[in-house]
């Protein structure tokens, strides 16, 4: 004779008891006496997220630490991207913290897995990258930008200006500019440094 024990919607089996013995879903009997049976099972284990991970702003080639905590979790998988695509799994992330430091604004999400099998994904956390931006003028004058800003975030536009002092005359621009314009624009897709050179004006001599 075959039993097999075939669990409800929601409930795991977890193990024979009576004239049978172990957890193998699907067990043979020899009927020679009469025999009793019992079949046990336990509702399915499903993981419970009680923190989601905190989106967060860093400046770029900061770090910042996602972390979740949920019951009933055995297995984490990292990935990028928005909470459900699976396109771009992080390797050898599989803890509930993630340490990130990304070098633009990106997203990420964890799967969170039971003994059961039972997955549930968590919310999107976004990274969001701001950059920096350094700016030293030469002797002879000064650099004034708009906006003046600690951090930028991506794609900003920065116009850059430089000031002779009296006496002085711009020569140009250094770093992430050229030219001897006196105003530029710079867009912030990552941290920038920026130069002003000036020089003595030379007056005639009679």
């Amino acid at each position: 004779l075959t039993l097999t024990a075939v669990p409800s919607n929601g409930y795991v089996f977890t193990g024979w008891s009576g004239a049978l013995s172990g957890d193998s879903a699907s067990q043979t009997l020899t009927m020679n006496s009469n025999h009793t049976v019992g079949a046990n099972f336990r509702e399915m284990l499903v993981p419970e997220i009680v923190t989601e991970p905190g989106s967060a702003t860093i400046t770029s080639g900061g770090t910042t630490t996602l972390s979740v905590s949920a019951s009933n979790g055995s297995s984490y998988q990292w990935y990028m991207g928005q909470s459900g695509d699976t396109t771009e799994l992080l390797k050898d992330a599989t803890e509930s913290e993630l340490a990130v430091s990304p070098a633009s604004t990106t997203a990420y999400w964890l799967r969170i897995g039971s003994i059961d099998g039972v997955t549930v994904d968590t919310a999107t956390a976004t990274v969001t990258v701001d950059y920096t931006l350094t700016s030293s003028a030469g002797s002879g004058g000064s650099i004034t930008r708009s906006p003046n800003l600690t951090q930028y975030s991506a794609a900003t536009v920065v116009t850059l200006t430089a000031v002779p002092s009296s006496g002085y005359v711009f020569t140009g621009w250094s770093g992430a500019l050229s030219g001897d314009s006196l105003s530029q624009p710079l867009t912030m897709n990552g941290n920038q440094t920026v130069g002003a050179n000036f020089a003595i004006v030379e007056r005639p001599e009679i």
